[in-house]
């Protein structure tokens, strides 16, 4: 819910600003006029809040994202002036055509017409500005769900409109409340609905971002540094411009790898059917996958009731027992005694020898993926491979990140084993800090901001 609540206080501020453009303007103000003006009043007054909320949601978007204040804020605008000067003229016009002629301005009904036809026009504003969350960044399923919810909030919005200046004294006082109120509820409207209707998001669990949630809203969800991508992962330089994809088909969702390396509930994977409860790890990012759906429907086969085996029968040949001892065909038959064979003699034992280290052919290799050696192959030619920031260290990685004795992989008598040596920083295997580890072909180990890849 924290994102309803952003929404709510920029849409809010987007309002208010509104009012205090308007409110010196002669657009406030109560006087006779042709209906050509009134038409003209609207589109203005309607341009200048679209104008405001619609920046102020784009700014809230960005703010949520941490990317392209300056995109989403003008963008925003644009679409706002369009949905608020279109949204008010669609009001005033339905007022027109519910007002009857020659009607008391003042007795009930006119004046419910006019709360209807005002409801109407802000509808149509809070329609057009939620939709532009959608069309920001280039989702169907956020344009159609934030119309829906900017919608009920300018309706909303628009019934306060008329209401409020039976509470208050002043009409400045009741149309800075009433405008505040129906930037608030656009923004506030748009994101719950949104956040009732989804069905998958991703909340960072460690990193930058964290506790943060994003909605999944696209058949294509591309994760990365990139501003561009819909999840931007900033701050952490072993993530790629686009790391990985997520894709949603058919009611599922796969993640992929795009060359940076994804962990998957400590599993490297290349491509993966994703559950809900799944944990990614991305960089320095651990993103948790979430799901409504959270059990899919399966048929279940039923077995039928078997009849019961007679006591005749053998229940494992299906062979009649002998009447008289019991025996069936998987009886078994009595063995006669052998003679006494002299045991062989016994060897003594031997002790156990080291490892031998494997041929060239098979020769176990580091392959750095992501760090300053990135391309780099290490061959594991001694039983002690050591790896640090000294020179005097098999593998020498110059990150300060990195301890001067950082670790050391040693072959025993049933693998090869990853030891930390008290680094600073820590080892890490598939995502998950080691003291030591037994290492399986495909392992990705992290040192500072070096990624290694274990083969064999």
């Amino acid at each position: 819910m924290k994102r309803t609540i952003v929404f709510l206080i920029f849409g809010a501020v987007g309002g208010f600003i509104g009012w205090v453009v308007l409110e010196p303007t002669p657009l406030t103000h109560i006087r006779e006029k042709t209906l050509v003006e009134l038409y003209g009043n609207d589109a203005i007054f309607g341009a200048v809040m679209g104008f405001f909320i619609g920046g102020a949601m784009g700014v809230a978007l960005a703010f949520w994202q941490e990317g392209r204040f300056l995109h989403f804020a003008f963008w925003g605008s644009c679409v706002g002036i369009l949905g608020g000067a279109g949204g008010l003229v669609i009001g005033e016009r339905v007022f027109q055509m519910l007002i009857p002629s020659g009607e008391d301005f003042y007795s009930l009904l006119p004046t419910l017409q006019l709360v209807v036809a005002r409801s109407i026009g802000w509808l149509a504003v809070g329609g057009v500005v939620g939709c532009s969350m959608g069309l920001l960044t280039r989702s169907r399923w956020r344009a159609k769900k934030g119309a829906i919810g900017g919608a009920i909030g300018g309706f909303i919005g628009g019934l306060l409109f008329d209401f409020l200046p039976f509470i208050f004294y002043t009409d400045a006082l009741s149309r800075m409340v009433a405008l505040t109120s129906i930037g608030g509820l656009v923004g506030f409207t748009s994101a719950l609905v949104e956040e009732f209707t989804k069905r998958a998001w991703l909340k960072v669990l460690t990193g930058r971002k964290e506790g943060r949630e994003y909605i999944v809203d696209k058949d294509e969800f591309y994760i990365g540094r990139d501003e561009l991508c819909d999840l931007g992962l900033f701050g952490d330089r072993t993530v790629l411009p686009k790391h990985a994809l997520l894709i949603r088909r058919n009611g599922a969702y796969e993640i992929r790898d795009l060359g940076g390396g994804v962990i998957l509930n400590g599993q490297t994977v290349s491509s993966a059917i994703l559950r809900d409860g799944d944990r990614l790890q991305i960089g320095g990012y651990t993103l948790l996958f979430q799901m409504k759906e959270k059990v899919q429907r399966r048929d279940v086969a039923v077995p039928l009731p078997q009849p019961p085996t007679p006591a005749d029968i053998c229940p494992y040949c299906g062979q009649r027992k002998d009447p008289l001892t019991g025996a069936c065909a998987c009886t078994p038959l009595p063995t006669p005694p052998a003679e006494a064979q002299p045991s062989p003699p016994q060897r003594a034992p031997v002790a156990p020898s080291k490892p031998a280290i494997p041929s060239a052919t098979r020769m176990p290799r580091l392959v750095v993926i992501k760090g300053p050696l990135e391309g780099e192959v290490f061959p594991l030619t001694k039983e002690e491979f050591t790896i640090g920031r000294t020179d005097d260290r098999d593998l020498v990685i110059l990150d300060r990140a990195v301890s001067r004795k950082h670790c050391k992989i040693v072959l025993e008598e049933d693998g090869y084993y990853i030891v930390d040596e008290g680094s600073t920083n820590g080892t890490f295997v598939g995502g998950m800090r080691i003291a030591r580890e037994k290492l399986k072909s495909g392992d990705i180990i992290q040192i500072g901001e070096s990624r290694i890849r274990f083969e064999i």
